[in-house]
């Protein structure tokens, strides 16, 4: 199979869970023998090292990508006028050549800038992969937000990806988002969408061995991670508040102090609450792999849905008690109590806390159940093997509308 895989954005080594899962998936359909040709726009040229992708994964842009400073949303914008007027962006006409002209079986389409850029000869052997709706996910930030400014930012912005996704879904084009919430959520808008939900796959060192946390060992001397990015404000306040909430509770503490996977260097808010306690703020490892395993209990304080679930999915596949919010796995068919311990709000995080601290056995049953779970749902097979019937069931129906037109009946014989 031929595929053009055309990003909105990617860096290299991987800075973001969709730029780790887009190499993720085009290294798995490389060794399966596909041929997959790179195209699209990159934000920051000095953060992909093409010569070192090419020779860590042996994945290339066919050519030069796009350099643009903008934001995906600005990307997207920019293509819209083209999009609207049925003509061909100036900036993206190299591209659109190239494309076109490469005689690709199908088109992996990834992120709102990408979907845009495709003109109408292509778009029906192509899958427009939203990841998650931008829709959603700002109108969520808006919810979550203090401030009239910045909650009519985030609404702008969610109207905006809303338009632009109806762009794609009013010509009924194949669709894909990570989870089955996201898909619930664009066919209650668009009822005869056709959108297909994939989800995020386990990079192929997360093999399916058997890695359980050291559930026994007593609670003074467990490690507690904390796994989200502060970044964003939105997790910002998400994780303070629960931990203002857990360290006014009389709740079992840990003389390992409280390890927090963050993605920066410092942060005030953060380091005011834990003021006079121990604590290591983390903003990058290079091996999630070992930083997961090596945990007890991982929390997850995420506030708004959608988006990947890397973390969720991976911190899973750890063995360590995953302790999140409903909004941390939502998508993901978790059973509470069973493969997670979830939380409702921050009262509740405290409570299930102070319970994952001081009953080892629930600690063990979490961690063993979660990483089962996560190896047998996301394993880069499975996921590889569904994105393989979405590419073949495009070609299917490629074929089937040609054949109905009299012109490739003749050229067939039929």
């Amino acid at each position: 199979m031929k595929i053009a895989y055309v990003v909105s954005d990617l860096t290299y080594p991987p800075r973001e869970g969709l730029h780790q899962q887009t190499i993720l998936l085009i290294s798995s359909l490389l060794r399966r023998g596909h041929q997959v040709d790179v195209f699209g726009f990159v934000k920051d040229q000095d953060k992909l090292d093409e010569q070192a992708l090419f020779e860590e994964t042996g994945i290339r842009f066919q050519t030069q990508p796009l350099a643009s400073r903008n934001s995906v949303l600005a990307q997207a914008l920019s293509q819209l006028p083209s999009k609207l007027l049925g003509s061909t962006n100036r900036a993206a006409a190299p591209l659109l050549k190239d494309l076109v002209e490469g005689e690709y079986d199908v088109f992996h389409l990834e992120g709102i800038s990408a979907c845009l850029v495709l003109d109408r000869r292509s778009a029906r052997r192509a899958v427009h992969s939203f990841v998650d709706p931008g829709s959603r996910r700002f109108l969520r930030m808006a919810r979550n937000r203090k401030g009239v400014a910045v909650r009519s930012k985030a609404l702008v912005a969610a109207l905006t990806y809303f338009v632009l996704e109806s762009l794609v879904q009013s010509r009924q084009r194949v669709c894909h988002v990570v989870s089955e919430s996201d898909q619930r959520y664009i066919r209650r808008y668009f009822p005869r969408s056709k959108v297909q939900a994939i989800p995020v796959m386990l990079p192929p060192e997360f093999n399916d061995a058997s890695v359980t946390a050291s559930a026994a060992r007593p609670t003074e001397t467990l490690d507690v991670l904390f796994f989200c990015d502060l970044r964003l404000q939105h997790m910002r306040q998400a994780l303070n508040t629960i931990l203002r909430e857990i360290l006014s509770r009389d709740v079992p503490q840990t003389t390992h102090g409280y390890k927090i996977l963050g993605r920066v260097a410092r942060d005030d808010m953060i380091e005011e609450t834990l003021r006079g306690r121990k604590y290591e703020l983390i903003s990058w490892v290079d091996d999630y792999q070992s930083a997961l395993s090596a945990c007890d209990i991982l929390i997850l304080p995420d506030s708004v849905g959608t988006g990947l679930k890397n973390r969720a999915i991976q911190g899973l596949w750890s063995g360590a008690a995953v302790l999140g919010t409903g909004v941390a796995f939502e998508g993901i068919p978790v059973v509470k109590d069973t493969h997670a311990a979830i939380a409702v709000d921050a009262n509740d995080f405290a409570e299930q806390f102070s319970r994952l601290m001081t009953d080892a056995g629930l600690r063990q049953r979490l961690g063993r159940n979660g990483h089962n779970f996560a190896v047998e749902n996301y394993s880069e097979a499975r996921v590889t093997d569904a994105w393989e019937s979405l590419y073949a069931g495009l070609i299917d129906a490629e074929y089937t509308r040609k054949k109905r037109d009299p012109s490739f009946r003749s050229l067939i014989g039929g």
